[in-house]
């Protein structure tokens, strides 16, 4: 009896400890599956999509299509268990063109509540809404990203291939971008393609034959490098940031800048003022509507105006052979680098009385001053861009 009773014991302890065993295997293979789980379909006839292992694939032959802002519950992507799963996005070889509108639906929308909301649920407000997606690697055979493709997507990075060339309005706007590499293939760059990238740093435009239109670095604050520009056909006034001059009293206004146009809009201003007042404003009074008239038409009109800064105490520095750069050297505004071939820096210097009314400021606002940022050339046909070292 006693053997029997030992014997059973020690089957029970094995039993028990193969049951253990299977527990685990069978917890595992869950884990496993449903870390396989994937999500698949059509874009269109030539254009599939798969989501597997948090990551997106999008593969074929042509454009993946463009929505609009109606038509974007359409995007297969958009439904909510599927965008919230996505880390990356990898656009197969063969793809074309991105539409318009295509990840823009990726947007991370932030929570507004506050942290009593948040942990007891007392609030109407929606909840928030957070996406993963870090990072997307583009194809080869890209030519083409459509208007907000990618807008508003908490990406640091991107690289964009050879070959790409055009690039959509407000593509890439309101992205956590840290610096950005345009491709020499580049032709076409939409209005606002960077707007509101906050964290961007340097642009590498990399001699791209382009033009820098309206708002491209617009609400770019951090923007303090821009490289090889030589091939820039032109730079729109509103490029970079409309310069913000309210801070400034009246007479620093007047004697650092010559803008055209000002003293007419501030006598149409006041002209109207007094009509809405009857005559009847104290000197006081007129003086604060003077006041704003000015910061009205530095903050709403600076995009239109042309800002001229003190042309007069600006040098040409000695080329650097080596480097195939020149500075400026300017006695307020500090000194301006530009990278410039032998033959156009022989063009400016021989036409430098000339050329030195060509040049044009873009104004940053910083701690509360506006600085100078940049200085845009037009020579040979081309935009240039110094920095200011």
């Amino acid at each position: 009896m006693r053997n029997f009773t030992a014997n059973f014991i020690k089957l029970r302890a094995k039993i028990m400890k193969k049951l253990k065993l299977l527990s685990v295997i069978m917890i595992c293979g869950c884990l496993q599956m449903a870390g396989a789980a994937t999500f698949s379909g059509k874009v269109n006839k030539n254009i599939v999509w798969e989501l597997r292992d948090s990551v997106l694939y999008v593969s074929g032959t042509g454009a993946i299509p463009s929505y609009t802002t109606t038509s974007m519950a359409r995007i297969p992507w958009t439904e909510d268990k599927i965008a919230r799963a996505i880390v990356r996005i990898e656009i197969g070889e063969g793809i074309t063109e991105v539409g318009n509108y295509a990840f823009g639906c990726l947007t991370e929308v932030r929570d507004t509540r506050t942290e009593s909301e948040r942990y007891t649920n007392e609030s109407d407000n929606a909840s928030i809404k957070y996406y993963k997606l870090r990072s997307i690697k583009l194809p080869s055979t890209l030519k083409k990203i459509g208007r907000n493709a990618f807008s508003k997507i908490n990406i640091k990075a991107i690289s964009l291939p050879e070959g790409l060339t055009e690039i959509g309005y407000g593509a890439f706007t309101n992205c956590d971008l840290r610096s950005i590499k345009l491709p020499s293939s580049l032709r076409k760059l939409g209005a606002e393609t960077f707007t509101g990238c906050s964290n961007l740093q340097c642009v590498d435009i990399n001699d791209a034959e382009i033009g820098l239109g309206a708002g491209v670095f617009f609400d770019c604050d951090k923007l303090r490098m821009i490289l090889h520009t030589s091939n820039l056909k032109s730079v729109q006034p509103s490029t970079f940031n409309a310069t913000i001059f309210a801070q400034f009293l009246e007479a620093e206004l007047l004697d650092m800048f010559r803008t055209d146009g000002i003293e007419n809009y501030i006598a149409t201003y006041m002209a109207g003022a007094a009509s809405a007042s009857n005559g009847d404003l104290t000197d006081e009074e007129t003086a604060e509507m003077r006041t704003r008239a000015i910061d009205e038409f530095y903050v709403k009109e600076a995009k239109n105006a042309t800002v001229q800064f003190n042309l007069d105490d600006i040098s040409l520095g000695v080329y650097d052979a080596d480097a195939g750069t020149v500075t400026l050297e300017s006695v307020n505004h500090g000194s301006m680098l530009f990278k410039l071939s032998p033959e156009q820096y022989e063009e400016l210097q021989s036409g430098w009385v000339d050329y030195r009314e060509k040049l044009r400021p873009t104004f940053h606002p910083a701690n509360g001053r506006v600085k100078l940022q940049f200085i845009t050339l037009a020579l040979d046909g081309r935009t240039i861009v110094g920095s200011l070292l």
